[in-house]
């Protein structure tokens, strides 16, 4: 352990580093809390906070080192927990994660977010029974998380509840209206209900809020052909090719709704 004067300039260097993630500075946030490790090398909030930077940069290894030693010399600390949680996530290993997670809760029962991306560890696994009961428990504790609607209308939407996905959907737009991926998952929503013009709109939102998100151009195209309009269908399909979306089971729907007239509306209907 530091002297008090190290530790406390430390914490300066930290709380420095946490206002650089804010202003989304990565690289100068990890030098500060380079910094405040050299100064304290048992500094477990510095270990956690640099490994967040890390996640913010992708780099979910370097990242995973420092929450396993940010949970080592803070096994009580609930971020931590989570945050290695979400690192594991991020690098595929499920399993590992729920364990995670699950400690994160034990430590505090009222984490809505540790509880919303065990959840999507869960969906990742195929459970999604179980990934809905752990969104149910996030939005308890958290009516405005509009992460845990978004995830629970997925969940719903797997098990072909297109109903409760939509109105899932619904909520998490109104709770976050900057969001371009839940309005493409509205519009896949709304595809499956034959709800094509309702569809279209949601595309054409999330396109608006992200150009480069391939998935609402290939939504869009689906939505397109449904509606007769078999020109925008194909600027779409090639889209969403150019943004690397590579979908078979798409290009297998595109060709049976070109083959098959009666699945189409007439343009412009709903």
């Amino acid at each position: 352990m530091g002297s008090a004067e190290g530790q406390e300039n430390a914490v300066l260097h930290k709380l420095q580093g946490n206002d650089l993630v804010r202003a989304r500075e990565y690289k100068k946030a990890l030098r500060e809390y380079d910094h405040a490790i050299k100064l304290d090398p048992l500094y477990s909030d510095a270990f956690n906070n640099r490994g967040a930077a890390f996640q913010h940069m992708g780099r979910y290894e370097q990242a995973l080192d420092d929450h396993r030693m940010a949970v080592k010399l803070d096994p009580w600390d609930a971020v931590a927990h989570y945050n290695l949680g979400n690192d594991l996530q991020s690098l595929g290993q499920y399993g590992e994660a729920l364990v995670s997670y699950d400690t994160a809760v034990e430590i505090n029962p009222r984490f809505a977010e540790a509880y919303t991306n065990r959840g999507v560890a869960y969906f990742n696994l195929g459970e999604h029974e179980k990934a809905i009961e752990n969104y149910n428990r996030s939005v308890h504790i958290n009516p405005a998380l509009a992460d845990a609607y978004n995830n629970r209308g997925n969940a719903y939407h797997q098990l072909g509840d297109y109903e409760l996905a939509l109105e899932d959907y619904t909520i998490a737009i109104r709770l976050d209206p900057g969001d371009a991926a839940t309005f493409s998952n509205r519009g896949i929503a709304n595809l499956r209900l034959k709800q094509f013009q309702d569809a279209l709109d949601d595309y054409d939102t999330a396109i608006g809020l992200d150009a480069s998100l391939g998935e609402a151009y290939a939504g869009r195209c689906l939505a397109y052909l449904l509606l007769g309009d078999d020109d925008r269908a194909q600027r779409d399909m090639n889209s969403a090719v150019h943004l690397g979306v590579q979908r078979p089971d798409l290009f297998e729907a595109v060709d049976k709704i070109r083959s098959s007239p009666d699945l189409r509306s007439p343009a412009g209907a709903g």
